[in-house]
């Protein structure tokens, strides 16, 4: 199976770049941004089909090319409710998606699990959720 392509929203860039390699081979992250500002206008372009670069320079597609095989939006700990749900306006505008969401009232002890952590979370959650080992239908699915 191929893998899903993923949009990844997270505050910290050390944190996403180790998530894109954490993350494969079973998600493919074509495309990370680590500020609200540039989700809301990097993932409605990246979902038109428009050949975009992303700010953060991460990701599979970082160098800018039209991809229109997106799946899935990954959002870290760091976003807020509101910060999500204009992400996923904005997305749903041009083409729905599942978001997954992490849950901070998962984390044990007060802190952010390790990037193998998160990934395990992530994969547990697309199990759950997904259909047939694919993503899972559009909506807020919290990991």
């Amino acid at each position: 199976m191929a893998p899903l392509a993923a949009i990844l929203c997270g505050r910290e860039p050390k944190l996403a770049e180790a998530m894109v390699r954490n993350l494969s081979p079973k998600i493919e992250v074509v495309h990370v941004c680590t500020t609200q500002e540039t989700a809301m206008s990097e993932i409605p372009a990246l979902l038109r089909g428009e050949t975009i670069t992303a700010a953060s320079g991460l990701g599979t597609n970082a160098e800018g090319a039209s991809r229109t095989d997106v799946s899935l939006i990954i959002l870290g700990g760091g976003n807020s409710k509101d910060n999500v749900e204009e992400i996923k306006a904005a997305a749903d505008a041009v083409k729905p998606l599942p978001l997954l969401w992490a849950d901070v009232s998962k984390m044990s002890g007060g802190g952010r699990p390790s990037p193998e952590g998160i990934r395990d979370r992530i994969f547990e959650c697309l199990e759950r959720e997904g259909k047939d080992g694919g993503a899972p239908a559009p909506g807020i699915h919290m990991w």
